[in-house]
């Protein structure tokens, strides 16, 4: 009953305030559900991948301070930082780390810039690590992915036709 409710309220909702409602229920949702995602990791990583507490708190301090680090650029600001694999977040060295914060500064330049349909697909790399920066302008999120392609594969906004874009 109350999940109909919602439907209905969402519904009634884009019909009187037009389709932005609609539009910044799905930002909230998606949003919410990125930020879900990453709570649910940091809890598991105790019990699941048997993490040590300096070991959690490494991978939620990399994690916080690359979400600090995007929201500081006028490009992402209010985007919500996830990962295909959110204890990638976990494998970063503090250089790779800092590689990143640059990026979201401004100082640092990806490889390669890619714009598909319903997403951009920024290619970093930092000595010996790939790291890809998937970014969802309608979601407002910023999706990372540490070493491994393959898992790009999973983001259905990534599908089809691309235009290589000059990075600057």
């Amino acid at each position: 009953m109350e999940k109909e409710n919602q439907n209905v309220n969402s519904r009634v909702s884009s019909s009187v305030l037009g389709t932005s409602a609609n539009a910044n229920i799905r930002l909230i949702s998606a949003q919410a559900q990125a930020a879900k995602v990453m709570e649910n990791l940091f809890a598991s990583l105790l019990k699941k991948q048997r993490k040590s507490e300096s070991e959690i708190q490494k991978c939620k301090a990399n994690y916080q301070d690359l979400q600090k680090s995007a929201n500081t650029n006028k490009l992402f600001k209010g985007y919500v930082l996830t990962a295909i694999v959110p204890s990638d977040f976990c494998l970063l060295s503090n250089e790779e780390k800092a590689f990143l914060k640059r990026f979201f500064n401004n100082i640092e330049t990806p490889q390669e810039a890619r714009q598909y349909k319903g997403a951009l697909l920024l290619s970093l790399n930092y000595q010996h690590a790939d790291m890809w920066l998937v970014i969802k302008p309608k979601e407002k999120l910023i999706i990372f992915n540490y070493n491994d392609p393959a898992d790009l594969k999973s983001i259905k906004e990534l599908n089809g036709k691309s235009i290589v874009l000059s990075v600057k």
